[in-house]
């Protein structure tokens, strides 16, 4: 039976941030990664899986006290509603990292040698490391893989592989690419 601090707006919006999170696991089971026998590949991390799964868990957790356990406390109005905005901090949080969690599986970035592979809108991308002309941080944390010919590529520093992927590319241009 749910608290009588419980009421109807608060508890949609919290359905909504749980049901977003529900949609980036349906994004994350879908997503398809390339798998190719020789390539190296960048995907997500453990981070990445705790920040989506482990907080996630950590909402529903704080989202069950919230409607159904509650607090006795002099100040439970006050915790209860520190405990709503929690959980939909972290309902949104999961969210977040599923959808990325999916764009980096779809991406599906792959190097092999010098060469460069990934998708990006619905094609492949295929690049040499010696045309990589900079490499920048951008305010997200990613680092900007910028080509000779102007594409570009947002690595995510925290990937898997991703270490592995700079310093292949630092040795074969002779210098540190970030």
């Amino acid at each position: 039976m749910p608290q009588p601090h419980v009421t109807m707006p608060p508890l949609i919006i919290l359905c909504l941030a749980h049901l977003a999170a529900a949609y980036a696991l349906f994004q994350v089971l879908r997503s398809r990664r390339t798998v190719t026998a020789g390539w190296r590949a960048v995907g997500p991390s453990g981070m990445h899986w705790f920040c989506f799964a482990g907080v996630w868990a950590l909402s529903a957790f704080i989202s069950w006290i919230w409607i159904f356990v509650g607090s006795n406390r002099p100040d439970a109005d006050t915790q209860m509603m520190w405990a709503l905005a929690l959980a939909l901090f972290f309902a949104i949080g999961a969210a977040w990292g599923g959808l990325h969690i999916a764009s980096l599986r779809r991406t599906s970035l792959r190097w092999r040698g010098a060469q460069i592979r990934w998708e990006a809108k619905r094609a492949s991308q295929a690049q040499e490391m010696a045309n990589i002309v900079s490499a920048k941080r951008r305010a997200n944390g990613a680092l900007r893989l910028t080509f000779a010919d102007g594409s570009a590529f947002d690595l995510d520093i925290h990937a898997s592989n991703a270490d592995a992927f700079l310093a292949s590319i630092s040795e074969r241009r002779g210098r540190d690419i970030w």
